[in-house]
Formats: C-alpha cells, structure tokens, sequence
C-alpha cells in the first residue's frame, strides 16, 4: 500500500475526467429496510442526486443493479450485475467488465451528498496507483474510490475464490490512501463519504 500525505488544494479545472463512474445499487437495502436507490432526498430519489454529480464530471456514467431490482426512471445506462447477491466487489466487477476506460470512480447508491471538488481531488492523484481512497474515522472508504482497469482480473480470482469483500482486492493491489486530517477542506470530505444505510441515518439527512 503506498501511503502518500499530499498537500491538496482545489483545482479550478471542470473538463470532463477521461474515467468512468460506476454507481452501485446492487444491494438488498436490509438494514433500511426499502429499497435505497428510490428513498427522496432533496426533491429526488437518492440514486438521482448521485448521479447529478457524477455524471458532469466523468465521460460515461454507469448504474451497476440487480437484474430484479426496481429502480426509478433513469436517464443513466443500466448494465446488470453479472454476481448478484455477492456484495459490492461483485458490483465493481461488473461495472469494470461492462467499461473499457483506464479508471473508474466507484460510489454507492446511497451517497448523495458527494461532493464534485472532492472527486476531482481524488482524481488528481491517480499517477503511480491502482486504487486511490481515503481513510477517515480511521478506515478505508471503499465505496468513494477510483479504481483502475487493472484491478479487474485479480477482483475476478477473488470472486471465484469466493471472496466478496473490497478490501480484499485493496490487499492485491497498489493503493494510494490519503487521511481526512491531510485534505484540505476535510468538512466537505466527511459530508461527501456520508452513506445512508439505516433508517436513522436517512432521518438525520432529512433532517440536516
């Protein structure tokens, strides 16, 4: 793992990045109990306020879901996850699979609150790495990361080892960690990696 402490500043730039970003809404949203993807928040469904960031800022956006799940009206390309039910490694892998660009930001369906200058920050570091994340509260974030079409074989040795996890594929392959203490402007960090997975969490954005 390459541990890099960078001097981050943001960047004026808006060019559209030459990467991907693939948006996984694979999940069975048990803990939430309904269906992540389609909750409201800020006037639209949770998966649509991902996708207004992401989709200025990379050249092609990607929703990686569940052949039976039940998504809202999308404008963004749909493509199956080829491993269903096999967590979020099996999503970036089938988003990789479906994309033939070098790199790829990797997010969540359930976190509307990225931050755009954030991304761009993260993207500015992508030379001499494979994965690039940031750790915060003292842990990786795997869903807030670029990942590079390297990555793709190894993720699949590890699926038909029968590993699922993210962490695992960080294990094999060179990544770039920066820490939330080092990035400047480390309140839009925290609110961007900020992941709705219960109901409370869903009423403390609601609520501000």
């Amino acid at each position: 793992m390459i541990q890099r402490r960078p001097v981050v500043q943001p960047s004026p730039a808006a060019a559209v990045l030459d990467a991907d970003a693939l948006v996984l809404a694979g999940g069975r949203s048990r803990r939430m109990g309904t269906p992540k993807a389609s909750l409201p928040i800020n006037g639209v469904a949770m998966i649509e306020s991902v996708l207004r960031v992401v989709e200025p800022i990379f050249r092609r956006t990607l929703v990686v879901a569940r052949p039976d799940i039940a998504l809202p009206s999308l404008e963004a390309e749909v493509v199956f996850d080829q491993f269903p039910d096999r967590g979020p490694l099996a999503g970036l892998i089938s988003g990789l699979q479906a994309t033939t660009a070098r790199w790829c930001f990797v997010t969540g369906c359930d976190m509307p609150f990225l931050d755009s200058e954030v991304i761009r920050l993260m993207a500015g570091q992508l030379e001499g790495a494979e994965v690039v994340a940031v750790r915060s509260s003292g842990r990786i974030q795997p869903l807030h990361a670029f990942y590079h079409r390297d990555c793709l074989g190894r993720g699949e040795s590890l699926l038909r080892e029968g590993v699922t996890s993210l962490m695992a594929l960080h294990d094999r392959c060179q990544v770039k960690v920066f820490d939330e203490a080092e990035f400047a402007g480390g309140g839009r960090l925290r609110r961007s990696l900020w992941d709705l997975d219960t109901p409370e969490e869903y009423a403390a954005a609601l609520a501000g």
